[in-house]
């Protein structure tokens, strides 16, 4: 089904832009903004300290790992400055590995120097591996689907009005799967209902060329070899149209997006639920409607958290939102002075690891030269550990337990490491 946007929210133009390649904007340091990770957790790697992360201590972080120095270079060269996506914009355990994304498709870095999926093999050898080269302009996420690593190609370098995936199975290899149908973009990949589902935005070429760009919903039921056009919104005619999230939540799958409009400013924006059969639209009064997603995450107890900023609010802040399995959402007053820059459920103690920095005024969050950076741990989400805290002047962009350490992804494209002393 395709869905005509017709709904318009003047003001988002004035507060929200994306660049005229169709890309979110990046910050002064290049870590891409407040979110847009999601952290994708398997094992905590066999390490023989307790598993509860509210009971370890830890170091402060100091330097570990300089994993991607390579395109470091290479954008710098490409660019002719540091002014683009230089974070480590995921950090994702899976069988005892620590994977970790990069890129910048505002720039096509891509096309550059290939973006790899690379890895860290052990805590203590701070030396990635490069497991993968992908065709893309940027990974941005991980995301953890079964006993799979699925990975959305965010920009493909290659131009045939096709958008890829990347799997890699249990104990097995990585696959690329170039089968997303129009998909000029790719932003996320999310199981639900038996089948795998990935958003984005794209086209045929005569529709591309005739300005109509869609928000698509593709599914596969095959693990990738195969996927379908489930749902579409159109851009109205003129700018794009792309949903960049999903969040699966009990019997619903969420959709979150924007429309924008010919100078590429987004002026709506489009969350959706799906079933398994039918899209609904949010209505006006849905407590999510007006929220610009920035991340979504999958948490205990099968609950959901998105992270955005609601658009009525003057001014704009950062803000969390708790979905739980009937579907209620419930905003968490509790990190209402913080912005949560990523998110990693710890499935072995059941806990939840929140990277922060005080302040939540989203469009200060542009312009900061320091952070004040909080590590936090929580299970029920009212009540929340401190782990860690510091000031820095690199912004914060990724954070994972790892075989007894926590380890911070910064948005200079370094890994920091604290490891636990009890």
């Amino acid at each position: 089904m395709r869905w005509l946007v017709t709904s318009r929210v003047a003001s988002l133009g004035a507060i929200l832009c994306v660049l005229a390649c169709g890309e979110t904007a990046t910050d002064n340091d290049g870590s891409g903004g407040a979110g847009g990770q999601d952290m994708a957790t398997g094992g905590a790697g066999g390490h023989s300290a307790p598993l509860s992360l509210a009971d370890q201590n830890f170091e402060p972080f100091s330097a570990w790992a300089s994993p991607i120095d390579d395109y470091l270079q290479a954008g710098k060269t490409e660019v002719g400055s540091d002014d683009f996506m230089r974070a480590i914009q995921d950090l994702a355990v899976f069988e005892d590995r620590l994977y970790l994304s990069y890129g910048d498709a505002n720039h096509n870095l891509g096309r550059v120097i290939p973006i790899g999926l690379r890895y860290f093999a052990d805590p203590d050898e701070p030396v990635a591996v490069n497991e993968f080269d992908t065709d893309e302009e940027q990974i941005e996420r991980y995301r953890h689907l079964g006993d799979e690593l699925w990975a959305a190609g965010v920009d493909a370098t290659e131009d045939a009005w096709l958008g890829n995936v990347y799997v890699r199975e249990a104990n097995g290899n990585w696959s690329k799967q170039r089968t997303v149908p129009g998909g000029v973009h790719v932003h996320d990949v999310a199981a639900f209902g038996g089948s795998h589902y990935a958003v984005g935005s794209g086209a045929t070429e005569t529709q591309w060329k005739a300005g109509d760009i869609y928000a698509h919903l593709w599914r596969t039921t095959d693990g990738g070899e195969k996927f379908e056009i489930v749902e579409q919104a159109h851009n109205g005619g003129n700018g794009d149209a792309r949903w960049v999230g999903l969040l699966p939540v009990g019997p619903r799958l969420f959709l979150f997006g924007y429309t924008s409009n010919a100078e590429f400013k987004i002026d709506n924006l489009i969350g959706a639920k799906y079933d398994g059969s039918s899209l609904t639209m949010f209505p006006d009064d849905h407590p999510l409607r007006w929220v610009f997603t920035l991340a979504t995450d999958t948490v205990s107890n099968g609950r959901g958290l998105v992270r955005g900023a609601n658009i009525m609010n003057d001014p704009l802040v950062h803000g969390v939102w708790m979905i739980d399995e009937a579907g209620n959402v419930t905003p968490l007053s509790a990190l209402a002075d913080k912005t949560i820059v990523d998110v990693s459920h710890h499935p072995e103690s059941d806990e939840t690891l929140l990277l922060s920095y005080d302040g939540s005024d989203y469009q200060a969050g542009f312009t900061l030269k320091e952070w004040t950076v909080r590590v936090l741990v929580t299970k029920d989400f009212s009540q929340f550990t401190e782990k860690l805290s510091f000031v820095t002047s690199v912004a914060p962009a990724s954070i994972a337990y790892f075989q007894g350490a926590l380890f911070y992804g910064q948005g200079d494209g370094q890994v920091l490491k604290a490891a636990a002393t009890n």
